[in-house]
Order: structure tokens, then sequence, then C-alpha cells
């Protein structure tokens, strides 16, 4: 990029230091639009957009913070944290609960941060969690039975299904669970590609979507 006067700016030693200030609910904080620029097209856009010949600018004091309306503190401030880490190359020391890498994931699709996308869902698949619950989740965001095939196999692997057990499905996830059982009985620790394949039979030719419908068992 050229500076004034058909000066040009060194790629390396011309760094950009501008902080803005945020407000997400009732915290501020204060970020390095750059940092926030290059993790996403969508923060990039809107940190361009020309500002109104006013004084302080918008996101330059406390007073005159950008508003990031419908996000959460927590959220936001999850996401600066794997920011920072993942500018360090730090990633793999973040250690967040299922309950926030769900919220992250949600936040980098809103944001298009497709690198915190991939992050969140490799963590989601390797966060404790019930195993019904990522099935859901896998299903509702079309990743696929073959995203979830360690949650099947927890499930498979579980102990004789309870009615307590049985009550946190829909019949038609016991059906394919109690199908499942009865394969591994005869053939222990399938891979994941047998697994799949299992499931798949499982189902019958039906919507995978139909196993994470609500449960329904009211005469039980």
């Amino acid at each position: 990029m050229n500076g004034e006067n058909g000066l040009v700016r060194d790629l390396n030693f011309y760094s950009d230091t501008r902080f803005l200030v945020f407000q997400v609910e009732q915290t501020l904080f204060r970020v390095k639009a750059k940092h926030l620029s290059e993790a996403s097209p969508v923060f990039a856009d809107m940190l361009s957009l020309p500002q109104p010949d006013t004084s302080p600018a918008e996101g330059e004091t406390d007073q005159h913070p950008i508003k990031l309306e419908g996000e959460r503190a927590d959220t936001f401030r999850s996401a600066l944290l794997w920011l920072k880490a993942d500018r360090k190359l730090h990633v793999h020391s973040i250690f967040f609960s299922y309950e926030i890498w769900r919220e992250l994931y949600e936040f980098s699709k809103k944001w298009q941060m497709d690198a915190l996308r991939i992050h969140a869902l490799r963590n989601l698949q390797l966060t404790n969690s019930l195993p019904i619950e990522k099935i859901k989740f896998a299903l509702s965001e079309d990743l696929g039975l073959i995203w979830a095939i360690g949650a099947f196999r927890v499930l498979c692997n579980a102990t004789q299904p309870t009615l307590a057990m049985a009550r946190t499905m829909s019949p038609e996830l016991f059906v394919v669970i109690m199908n499942l059982k009865e394969k591994i009985k005869n053939r222990p620790n399938p891979i994941d590609a047998e697994l799949l394949k299992w499931v798949e039979e499982a189902l019958a030719g039906g919507n995978a979507k139909m196993l994470v419908l609500e449960p329904q068992w009211s005469n039980i």
C-alpha cells in the first residue's frame, strides 16, 4: 500500500496499530482492528466503512464504542482469546467447554471466521458432551453422520439402555442404537467406516434427521 506523496509502506515494518473499542452487552473491549480484519472479512468490511466527519469517530473512545448487537460478552471474549492464541500458534493450549465451542462455532459462521469455525468443529468432536447432543448438532448443521460417528460409538458401547436413557432420545434413534448394539456383539470395535455403514443400514433409507426428533415416549 502506498502512503502520501508516492511513498511506499514497508510490508513487514509498517504496522497498523489502530485500536478500536467495542461494546458487547455491558462490557467494553479494546482490540487491534488489524487482528479482527485479518480473521474476518465481515469485520474487515465493517471497519473499512467511511466514518462521518465527526470527532471522535465510532470506536475511538469508551464513550463512542462500536456496538456489537446480539452478541454475548463471554463469547466475544472467548473469540478474542482464541484469536490471540491463533496468532501465536498456541491454539492447542485453548480449552473451552462444549457449550463455549458451540457459541464460538455460531460466532464464526456469523462473522465468516473460517479458521475459528474449523477449529471449533474439531474441538466439538473432542470435547466431552452428551453423545445425543453431538448427533443433533451434526445433523442440524448438515455435517453428515461421519462427523458424529464417535458419539454413535459411545452410545453403542454404553451399558444396556435404561428407561432414563431411552427418554433422552427419539424412538428412531433408540431403534438404531439397539440395532448397532446387536452388530457390535458379533464384531467388537469396528472401524469408523464400518460403523458408519451399520448406521446407514439401520436407518434403512430413512431420513437421518428423524434421529434427532424430540423424545416421544408417552407410554413409558
